[in-house]
C-alpha cells in the first residue's frame, strides 16, 4: 500500500515545474571536422601455405591464393597489400619461410593492418610460435590484427 503524502518538497516541485512549462531548447550543430571523417581502409594481406610440391597440394594453394585476392579486392573497406604465399616449406618452423619473414617486416614497417589466414596451422605450427607473433604484431603501433577464415578443428 502507498502512502501518499501531500507534502511536496522543493526538489519535487522544481522537476514537476521542468515537466509542465514550455521548454526551450538549444540546437548545437555539429562541428565539420568530425562529421566528414571517412574511416581508414585496412590494408590487408593473405598469408597461404603448402607443405609440398605435390600436385595435390599445388591447387589448394592456388585455390587459396585466388580466394583471398578475391574476398580482400570485394571488400570496400579494404586494400590489398599482398598475398603471401609460401610453397614446399614446412610450418614446423618460420625460419624457412621467406614470404612470412616478408610479411612479418612488412608488418614491422606498418605496411599491413590485418593478416588474413585459413586457419591457425598454416600460419604457426606451434602454440608459442603463434603466440609469441600475435604479440608481437599486438605491440606495434599500429597493431596488426589476424584474421582466420575457418575455426581450427582438432581430429
Amino acid at each position: 500500500m502507498v502512502r501518499r503524502n501531500s507534502k511536496i518538497t522543493r526538489q519535487q516541485k522544481k522537476i514537476r515545474d521542468a515537466f509542465v512549462s514550455e521548454r526551450t531548447v538549444e540546437i548545437i550543430p555539429a562541428k565539420r571536422e568530425f562529421t566528414d571523417v571517412k574511416t581508414k581502409k585496412l590494408r590487408v594481406a593473405a598469408y597461404c601455405r603448402v607443405s609440398t610440391f605435390d600436385e595435390s597440394q599445388s591447387g589448394s594453394f592456388e585455390l587459396q591464393k585466388q580466394t583471398y585476392t578475391e574476398r580482400i579486392n570485394s571488400n570496400p573497406d579494404w586494400i590489398m597489400a599482398g598475398i603471401y604465399a609460401d610453397q614446399g616449406a614446412s610450418g614446423t618452423s618460420i625460419k624457412r619461410r621467406e614470404q612470412f619473414q616478408q610479411m612479418l617486416h612488412d608488418c614491422r614497417c606498418g605496411k599491413i593492418d590485418l593478416i588474413i589466414v585459413k586457419s591457425v596451422s598454416r600460419f604457426a605450427r606451434n602454440q608459442l610460435d603463434f603466440i609469441s607473433i600475435y604479440r608481437e604484431l599486438k605491440a606495434l603501433s599500429p597493431p596488426v590484427g589476424i584474421y582466420r577464415r575457418y575455426k581450427l578443428e582438432y581430429t
